[in-house]
């Protein structure tokens, strides 16, 4: 990755955890372009930000004027560690005969996304 786009992904991730409601596009260029990142395509960018959308941990606002991405993950700590989302897609596989982790892995999300299975918590997997 270009150090436009590690800058993107910290930029996004801190913006994740935090209590901030949004931000804009011109805030993420203007944190790119302070670290001193030269960025020839700014697709690549847009790249970054379109994974943590697909990803669903950010969204953009239906605001026209205004191109602003808000946080979709709740206020609360509703999370699960890695290893507990490790065991909870072994599980699934193990359950549903299913060949690979990625395959698993990628089920699980599809099903998450669907609203077909609540996502793991570390408080469901540790009942």
């Amino acid at each position: 990755m270009t150090k436009g786009q590690n800058k993107t992904v910290e930029f996004i991730e801190q913006f994740v955890e935090s209590n901030d409601s949004k931000f804009t596009w011109q805030e993420l260029v203007n944190q790119v372009q302070a670290s001193g990142a030269t960025v020839k395509n700014w697709l690549t960018i847009r790249g970054v930000l379109q994974w943590f959308i697909n990803e669903g941990l950010i969204e953009r606002t239906k605001d026209v004027h205004s191109e602003e991405y808000i946080n979709t993950k709740p206020q609360i700590n509703t999370t699960c560690t890695r290893s507990e989302w490790i065991d909870f897609v072994d599980e699934f596989q193990e359950n549903e005969g299913l060949i690979t982790f990625y395959e698993a892995e990628a089920m699980v999300l599809g099903l998450i996304r669907n609203g077909k299975m609540q996502r793991p918590t570390g408080s469901i997997i540790n009942q």
